[in-house]
This record gives structure tokens, sequence and C-alpha cells, in this order.
């Protein structure tokens, strides 16, 4: 399956989809999670989708996944939590951590990681079909500094603290099995593509209406494989607001690929190299082969991964890969201008983030060209998004 090309449409609702029985979801957290009843927002557009849908929640304000907290227990031993886990047969229980404890490694390491893989055991206890989701949340409005005791963490903005949060919610799902909602990163494109967009409450971490909105639109994506795009619940938010918010939810919950970026000519096409794949996105396949093709031939190319997008002209191109980049393997470019790199997705280079269902990431090619037209003696393909399924 492949993702459309983002636009801003403004899209005429849709009839209703059949769904051929009830989906239950149970949502795990803390104010993030309540705040505009994200619950709530979620079943609403499940609904008007024709999916029957149940949710229930556990969302104490500042609640940790292990963390010990000033007052209740955190979930992997809130009796609240663990209630609810064993009491229904869930299609999906969703997990989210308090705000910045995922972007200190101590506090990541010491106790997201252990209270997520306990609070997975005793999910797998209740049914080991249980889908384990972990809520990706967002970055500060300004970024901050943030301390557990003596171990801390500062952000110069809302991107640098949303890196750190991504990687830290990829790296958790990938060593304990589960999928990852990419709330963060909507947000991130959201803000991206309308600066003058207001995700934030006025305190600067919680979310708007929209914000929490668009989370939701993430959820439905992620949980049914659907496109959120054209749903009529609108929260009461503008339609035009609502119709963006669930363009930005598909381009970023849904699994598969898409290209973007543009390739600069070459010495061999004047539409420059491509950058495509075969195989699938599933993380338990792991038979994801990557191809660029329309390069100089016999030269030498290099396949390259980031977790964010960028541009930046380099070379005779456009480096389209943002934040730090990592190299996959160099291979040599065959008589027909081709070149394939199959990934072992469990030896994904380290620093470049984990793969786990739901995690996002970017690929681009670049490769020698003596002859090019503007001299530099290198290029780039054009780009590859690639969101990864169970």
């Amino acid at each position: 399956m492949r993702l459309p090309i983002f636009g801003l449409l403004l899209i005429a609702a849709f009839a209703p989809r059949a769904s051929a029985q009830e989906t239950k979801v149970l949502f795990l957290g803390n104010s993030y999670t309540n705040v505009n009843n994200l619950p709530a927002l979620f079943a609403n557009l499940a609904q008007a989708a024709g999916h029957a849908v149940t949710t229930d929640k556990n969302t104490p304000g500042g609640n940790t996944l292990g963390a010990p907290q000033s007052s209740g227990s955190p979930h992997r031993s809130n009796q609240v939590s663990l209630a609810k886990i064993a009491a229904n047969d869930w299609d999906v229980v969703v997990l989210q951590e308090q705000s910045y404890l995922p972007t200190i490694p101590y506090t990541r390491d010491q106790f997201m990681r252990p209270g997520a893989q306990s609070l997975a055991n005793s999910i797998a206890a209740n049914d080991p079909a249980i889908r384990v989701m972990l809520f990706s949340t967002w970055g500060r409005r300004d970024g901050g500094s943030f301390c557990y005791g003596p171990y801390c963490q500062s952000f110069a903005d809302f991107d640098a603290m949303q890196d750190a949060l991504s990687a830290a919610y990829g790296d958790v799902a990938a060593s304990i099995g589960a999928e990852v909602a990419m709330v963060g990163e909507a947000w991130r494109r959201a803000r991206t593509l309308d600066p003058t967009l207001v995700l934030h409450s006025a305190d600067g971490s919680h979310p708007s209406l929209a914000g929490s909105y668009l989370a939701a639109c993430v959820f439905y994506a992620r949980i049914f494989d659907e496109s959120p795009v054209g749903l009529a619940f609108d929260a009461g938010l503008d339609p035009t607001q609502a119709a963006f918010l669930q363009e930005v939810a598909n381009s970023i919950g849904r699994c598969g690929s898409e290209r973007y970026c543009l390739a600069a000519p070459n010495s061999v096409n004047s539409a420059g190299a491509s950058i495509d794949s075969s195989g699938s996105a599933s993380v338990a396949a792991n038979d994801m082969v990557l191809m660029a093709s329309q390069a100089p031939p016999g030269q030498l190319g290099i396949f390259l991964v980031a977790r964010v997008r960028g541009l930046m002209r380099v070379g005779d191109g456009l480096l389209c890969l943002g934040g730090v980049f990592y190299r996959l393997s160099g291979v040599q470019i065959d008589a027909a201008g081709g070149a394939a790199l199959p990934i072992d997705l469990t030896q994904f280079p380290f620093g470049a983030g984990a793969v786990a269902p739901g995690i996002t990431q970017n690929f681009q090619f670049v490769y020698r060209d003596p002859n090019g037209p503007h001299g530099s003696g290198w290029n780039l393909s054009d780009a590859l998004t690639i969101m990864f399924c169970p």
C-alpha cells in the first residue's frame, strides 16, 4: 500500500464504512490523554466511519508507566490499570508515558522500558493477541530543561525535544515488541506545513482541542489502518482545519511508503535518479529491499537513512534527510543504472533509531557522478518515507 501524497484538501464526507465487529481500546496514560478526552474523540471518529468501538481509560495527572511518583502508583503497579487490563478482551491497549521522562536516558532505561515491559506482560497474560501500542507524544512548544533527581536533559526547541521523544518511544517499542502511534511526528508535520497552527494549550505542554483531534486521527489511522480523510466528525473545529489534520494523520499514521523531494538531473537522465522499495514494510516479514534506478552505470552509491526529513542543497542535488543521517551500505550501480540493497530490520544502524510497527524512517541514495551537470562529482536521488507495519 502506498500513502497518498500529502495535500490540503477539503473533502466531502464519505459514506460510513461497515464494521464487522466491535473494536475495544484501553488507554493508560495521564493528562496528555485525558485533556479533551482523547479516547472519546477517537471513538467518535471510529463511529463516524461505521466502526463499533468501546473505549476505557485510566489517566491520572502526571502518572508514569514505571517511575516512582509523588502520589498514586505508576501504571505497572496501579491496581485500577491492572484491573482494567484484566477486565476485558481488548483489541488494543495504549500506553502513554509522562511527558518528558522518555527524553532522559536514565529514566527511559530504568523506569519507562521496564514499566512498559511489565504492562505488556500483564496484557499478554490476559490475551497474547492484544496489540500493545505506545503513544509517542509531542515536545513542549518551547523545548526546555527537565530533570528527574540529578538526571537532566535540555532542549532548545520543540523539534529537538521531539527528536528525543520519537527515538525513545521507537527504541522501547522495538525492545518490548510493541507498536507505536507517532502522534508527536504528526504534530511536527502539521506545524511545519502550517506554522500558524496552535496545537499546544496556553501552558505550552498540554494539547489544544486541535492537538487532541490530530492525535485521535493518528490513532484512528494506526488502529484501523484506514484513512481518516473525509470523516464527518470534526469535534467542533473549523471543517477546513479538521480536513487538514485528517490529511496529516493519514500521512503519518498508516503503514506503507511515500516518495518525496525532487531528484536533480544527472549525467544520464534529465529526471535524475529515483529510490523505491520492494518486498513489504512488515517488521515481521523483514523482506524489504531498497532500490535505486536511473543512476550512472558502474559508479558507486550509498543508501542513507534518517528519522526525519530535511532539505539542503549539496553536490549536484538535494539532501532530503534531516537531523543526523546514517549509512546503510555502499553498492555498485549496474549497467542499467540500478542498485538494490536488502535491509535486515534487526540490524539497523546504531543511532538511526529502532524499527518497530508504527515507526517511520526516511531513505535516500547518494552516488558518484563524475560527468554530472554541475561538476561536484556526486548527486542524490529523490527520497522515500516508509512507515513500518506489524
